[in-house]
């Protein structure tokens, strides 16, 4: 779930602030979002 949070975030920055000073800030907290998701997906996936 925290990934599909991450990936929203980044698609509201990029399609609804395009060309605003918020779209930068918007896009990249939620990269970063979605790579601590994939970090923890990793993590998961060798303890198992």
């Amino acid at each position: 779930m925290l990934g599909a949070a991450g990936l929203i975030v980044l698609a509201i920055g990029v399609l609804s602030f395009g060309d605003t000073p918020l779209e930068t800030p918007l896009t990249v907290a939620g990269a970063i979002v979605l790579a601590i998701a994939h970090v923890g997906n990793l993590k998961l996936a060798r303890a198992t």
